[in-house]
């Protein structure tokens, strides 16, 4: 007739104790740790056998989101913020959460360019070379639109020594101004107007940069000055 046979055990880690025959223990810090199984019989025989667990850090995950991606460049880049304690050179693996570009990286600071606003949850994973793993996944909602520059020329054609002024139509909220005459004359004024001392026709640019950081689209318009006769 077989003998029962009680197991118990030491976890090493001065937890209670566990009494299956088989078992699991949950470790709360990383450490060498020494296991002991001890067995008893019906007969009181008593045997014993240790053996070392080495139980090694949860990596930690986390990275820095970009203040502004601006559109339509989309430039992103990401800063990364994770340790191993007991690993200087994990691997990472990146998910940009963009259904228009699926393609990820596995560098530890890396760049995307999105094609619209969002947002996209970003997925990052970090694995040490002991196979312990972690993620974490954050929002990325600060995609914004190309701004768009406009401006009217009132009027657009003048007599020498006449003044255009420029009255600028864009939309968004700028915050820095340039202006470009053609006659190698600039202003930074959102308004702006200029008196040309030479005639002809003249290109003239604007654009400007927003609160977030973007520059907008660079918008030409021609103003002709008309010699006296």
């Amino acid at each position: 007739m077989a003998l029962q046979v009680d197991g118990f055990w030491d976890f090493g880690d001065l937890s209670a104790t566990g009494s299956n025959a088989s078992t699991t223990h949950t470790y709360a810090n990383p450490n060498s740790y020494n296991v002991t199984l001890t067995v008893k019989n019906g007969n009181n025989c008593v045997a014993s056998k240790t053996k070392p667990v080495v139980v090694h850090s949860q990596p930690f995950a986390n990275f820095a989101l970009p203040t502004a991606v601006c559109l339509p460049i989309g430039f992103a880049s990401f800063t990364n913020q994770s340790s191993v304690a007991d690993d200087a050179n994990p691997s990472y693996t990146w998910d940009f959460g963009d259904p228009n570009n699926s393609t990820g990286s596995t560098l530890p600071n890396p760049t995307h360019n999105y094609s619209s606003t969002g947002p996209f949850n970003i997925k990052l994973t970090v694995k040490s070379q002991y196979q312990c793993s972690k993620d974490t996944i954050k929002t990325l909602s600060s995609v914004y639109t190309e701004p768009q520059a406009d401006f009217i020329a009132l009027p657009d054609e003048v007599c020498l020594g006449d003044t255009i002024v420029f009255n600028n139509t864009s939309t968004g909220n700028g915050v820095t101004w340039r202006w470009n005459f053609g006659d190698g004359n600039t202003d930074t004024l959102k308004n702006s107007g200029h008196t040309y001392t030479d005639s002809g026709s003249f290109v003239v640019s604007h654009y400007y940069v927003d609160i977030h950081g973007c520059t907008s689209i660079t918008k030409q318009d021609t103003v002709t000055i008309h010699p006296y006769p």
